[in-house]
């Protein structure tokens, strides 16, 4: 059997964690631009808390990032210096003011926002945003 999920072991199991609202939906979208086999390129510039490498990916020279954040399935960080291609603010910006993707929730929530109460404390339910 699994071993339950609980707020010490959320963050390091990924059999375990629960996935934010709005994530299958992104990862159809991510899925219809880079399907399987296509060539992509990732530009990585940092390491996360996690341990995960942060990066630009790419298919072609169109940044797969900035298209995410276009439509709303993505969200920029909190972290300032991480953004790196100056068209992510207007796309995030032009998604919230059309309402799309994420942005079309009532109380739409940040990975990171998501990741610390969710994975880390265990507080994965709508009524503990």
């Amino acid at each position: 059997s699994k071993p339950t999920a609980s707020p010490s072991n959320l963050a390091k199991d990924p059999i375990n964690r629960q996935g934010q609202a709005g994530g299958d939906a992104a990862r159809a979208a991510l899925s219809q631009r880079a399907p399987r086999k296509t060539t992509a390129r990732a530009e990585c510039y940092a390491i996360d808390r996690y341990g995960r490498p942060v990066c630009h990916v790419f298919v072609g020279t169109t940044n797969l990032n900035v298209e995410q954040l276009r439509d709303g399935w993505g969200m920029l960080l909190s972290k300032g210096s991480w953004v790196r291609d100056p068209a992510s603010v207007a796309a995030e910006q032009a998604a919230m003011q059309a309402h799309r993707g994420v942005w079309a929730g009532a109380r739409p929530q940040s990975p990171e926002r998501w990741r610390s109460r969710c994975w880390c404390q265990a507080k994965c339910s709508p009524e503990s945003r």
